[in-house]
């Protein structure tokens, strides 16, 4: 009897888990020159001449490849004469300047020095604070400054007149003194060329002028040696005082014009009995004067129990000098015994 057995496969089962990694590969297939490459029709190669240079594989170099012309390619630079413009430099520092749109050098290009003058209507408009290497015009009056670092200082500023300008060892000012000094020097005759001109040959004779008023002739009317008026050295003016037999009074005791100039130089005052008496002198121009015109200050001519007193020293006295038309006044201040008193001035011319 034969009993056949059939088997039969029943549904899948559920998925197991993945094994265990293999072991890394290695990069031994990769190509390390590009001609390796195949299938690269319209890629670069070796052989068109292009350059790549350290690209990184899985963190290694691939190849440095180079350009097999690049000699070609600097000739062909080389024969324009000049090096390309390399744009990252334009501006920086070590590089190139550019030009603005004007075709003119911008200002922050330049050193300071070409562009440290700036202009302002007037002195009042500059800033509050100025800059250092900056040279400051007010337009209304020309005149330049610099900031020290506190306030505008002019620079070099004008005198205002040649007569602030002090003189110096070589080029001297002129002057009419130093003209003069020079001609002096130079008699008429020295000159040349003074046809028509007067010269010492040519003068006209003329007189001897006299030394003395006596030698003019033909002087009738005019004043001369006899009829001259002439005021005599220590000429005396003054007044008396005369009580007629009793003490003088105190008081004003009258005026007196004089028509010349002249200086008090001593005062004398004499009395007929010893007393202590004293006199002040009043002087005033073309007007009759008061006390408040004495001349004497603390020292007015006096007597202390005496007959005579004299003094030529007259430095507490003021305004001596007499000019023409003064009147001079006199006044008896105090008298304890006098009957006849007398004050003199001497002048001088």
């Amino acid at each position: 009897m034969i009993i056949t057995t059939t088997e039969t496969q029943g549904p899948r089962g559920a998925q197991g888990p993945p094994g265990p990694a293999g072991p890394k590969g290695n990069d031994a297939n990769v190509p390390t020159n590009i001609s390796a490459f195949v299938n690269d029709a319209g890629y670069i190669t070796a052989n068109s001449a292009n350059t790549l240079t350290s690209k990184i594989w899985n963190g290694s170099p691939i190849a440095d490849a180079y350009i097999a012309s690049a000699s070609l390619w600097n000739s062909k630079q080389n024969g324009l004469g000049y090096s390309p413009e390399n744009i990252a430099n334009k501006g920086a520092a070590n590089g190139y300047c550019p030009l603005g749109v004007d075709t003119k050098i911008a200002s922050i290009y330049l050193p300071a020095y070409v562009d440290d003058v700036v202009e302002y209507t007037n002195r009042a408009s500059f800033p509050g604070t100025g800059s250092s290497g900056i040279v400051y015009v007010a337009l209304d009056t020309n005149k330049q400054y610099r900031w020290s670092g506190s306030t505008y200082i002019e620079l070099s500023p004008s005198p205002g007149s040649s007569d602030a300008v002090p003189e110096g060892s070589v080029n001297l000012y002129y002057t009419p003194q130093r003209v003069q000094s020079v001609l002096n020097n130079y008699p008429i005759s020295v000159f040349s060329n003074n046809v028509n001109y007067l010269t010492l040959g040519t003068l006209p004779a003329y007189p001897v002028v006299p030394t003395n008023i006596s030698s003019f002739n033909n002087d009738s009317g005019y004043y001369n040696a006899n009829n001259a008026p002439q005021i005599a050295i220590n000429t005396g003016i003054g007044v008396a005082v005369d009580g007629g037999g009793t003490l003088a009074s105190t008081g004003q005791k009258g005026y007196i014009r004089l028509p010349y100039n002249a200086t008090i130089y001593a005062w004398s005052v004499l009395s007929d009995v010893a007393t202590t008496a004293q006199f002040d002198v009043w002087k005033r121009q073309s007007v009759l004067p008061d006390a408040a015109y004495s001349i004497c200050g603390s020292s007015k001519p006096n007597l202390t129990g005496a007959t005579t007193g004299y003094s030529n020293v007259l430095t507490a006295w003021s305004n001596v000098t007499i000019q023409a038309n003064d009147i001079i006044g006199w006044n008896l201040d105090n008298n304890n015994a006098g009957n006849r008193l007398t004050l003199q001035l001497f002048l001088k011319p």
